[in-house]
């Protein structure tokens, strides 16, 4: 499964390493890029994803 992060979660990237480390050892595919407001860049970020995750923290 590809799991794709459209934007920052606020935590430092040892912890989001950590969280994520089950899924990619479980066999899973994980992407996080920064936040980007220009929805064509959004759209390619997320086409191939199968599970989409966003925040709303308002950081980034």
């Amino acid at each position: 499964m590809k799991i794709v992060l459209l934007e920052s979660l606020g935590i430092s990237e040892s912890s989001l390493q950590r969280h994520i480390a089950p899924l990619t050892e479980a066999g899973h595919e994980f992407k996080a890029y920064p936040k980007n407001t220009d929805p064509a860049v959004q759209i390619e970020e997320a086409k191939d994803a199968d599970t989409l995750l966003s925040t709303k923290n308002g950081q980034g």
